[in-house]
């Protein structure tokens, strides 16, 4: 179930703003300093719990003609 909370936006530096996190809800997610999240903006500001590595993906070109062949030419 979504729990709104709400924070404050405070100064750190002289250029750099945060936001805390409630300690309820770094405990409820297992979360501790360190831990990487994923800030996700869009219509609405979301933050996702990072579960395992980051998937990266990368783009191949496939030679015209190359269909069913493997990266080894086999």
């Amino acid at each position: 179930m979504a729990q709104i909370e709400e924070r404050t936006v405070s100064r750190v530096g002289s250029g750099s703003l945060m936001v805390t996190l409630p300690r309820g809800w770094l405990r409820f997610h297992h979360l501790k300093a360190g831990d990487k999240v994923d800030v996700i903006s869009g219509r609405d500001l979301r933050i996702r719990v990072r579960r395992g590595p980051r998937l990266r993906f990368r783009r191949e070109t496939v030679p015209a003609g190359a269909k069913g062949q493997t990266a080894g030419g086999q």
